[in-house]
């Protein structure tokens, strides 16, 4: 078994908020996941359908390790807080794509092991795997999740972004899930589009980083729900008043871009959405979808003096999709 001093050294220096280190072997399969599937509510995310039986049992899907340390990342600081409610893009999208932040510090933690440790092997995960990170780690000590489908911590609320790294070690066993969430409703009543269909219930479906981020059409529910978001949402956790005791980032690379704003999304082009967002998950989404986005927030904002530069990109552009949205919108 791995020597809890030395894990605990090696989490503090590599920047992260907390960890645990548990045995999978017992934990069970992941029936909300199930019962969410057959109902097919995934979307357009058809990588959650092809990847189901290993989503569904984490036994199944890796028989070669025995535990899994779970590490959390906070992303949140008051200057990432303050750049969102200008820039419309969610907290934690404001600097750089978390998945190469903490995919970098996780293989760093995997290597310090393993000098220690030369038989050790293992894999890590970042929400790049057909891994249910949140529901292993609700039978972790690190938190629960909570009615908003969110993992949340009880000291540090959901500002950060869980790591998985499973190794052929025994761990110690897990313990049984707990919640805190109590009466409070705050979450299920901030959607806006109700996507929390009820407590601990979520349809993606209707949720705004679905429609914004994973929905490659157009997004018809944003069309009506009026939307001010760009790019992710964060109603559901700016409401949740654990996330009081969030604490700030050590990382500098979650720090908020200077540059995003309407205008400067309105300039892009192909080319320069590719230079502007390197490095951010913003890109992964496309030049289109994301315009498409930032026409639709604007317009929801009512901004009209951003009109006449969207009623430009019909020229400057001239893209059929985005075309057909600006005349639909009558901008």
């Amino acid at each position: 078994m791995i020597d809890k001093l030395k894990l605990d050294k090696l989490i503090k220096s590599y920047g992260f908020l907390d960890y645990d280190h548990i045995s999978f072997q017992d934990i069970p399969q992941n029936d909300y996941l199930k019962s969410w599937m057959q109902d097919e509510k995934y979307g357009e995310m058809q990588w959650m359908s092809n990847t189901f039986d290993k989503r569904l049992d984490i036994k199944n899907a890796y028989q070669e390790y025995k535990s899994v340390i779970l590490v959390l990342l906070p992303y949140y600081s008051k200057e990432s807080l303050e750049a969102s409610k200008k820039n419309h893009i969610s907290l934690y999208s404001q600097g750089r794509d978390y998945h190469k932040v903490l995919w970098k510090s996780l293989k760093k933690l995997y290597f310090s092991l393993k000098e220690e440790y030369s038989d050790l092997e293992g894999k890590w995960y970042c929400d790049t795997g057909p891994i249910s990170e949140k529901f292993i780690s609700s039978y972790s000590n690190l938190g629960w999740i909570g009615k908003s489908t969110n993992f949340i911590n009880k000291k540090h609320g959901s500002y950060f972004f869980l790591g998985s790294l499973m190794i052929n070690y025994d761990g110690p066993k897990y313990q049984l899930p707990t919640d805190h969430c109590g009466t409070c409703t705050r979450c299920i009543d901030a959607c806006p589009t109700n996507a929390i269909t009820e407590a601990y219930k979520m349809d993606p479906r209707l949720c705004i980083s679905y429609q914004s981020i994973e929905k490659k059409s157009l997004q018809e529910l944003n069309l009506v729900n009026g939307s001010h978001w760009i790019y992710g949402c964060d109603d559901c956790q700016t409401c949740c008043p654990f996330n009081r005791f969030s604490k700030e980032a050590s990382l500098k690379d979650f720090l908020p871009r200077k540059n995003y704003n309407d205008e400067a999304f309105l300039s892009l082009t192909e080319d320069t959405f590719l230079k502007f967002f390197e490095g951010s998950p913003i890109r992964r989404i496309g030049f289109e979808k994301f315009l498409e986005n930032v026409i639709l927030s604007i317009f929801h904002r009512k901004k009209q003096d951003l009109y006449p530069q969207i009623k430009s990109l019909k020229d400057t552009l001239n893209l059929d999709r985005i075309n057909d949205l600006i005349d639909f919108l009558a901008i």
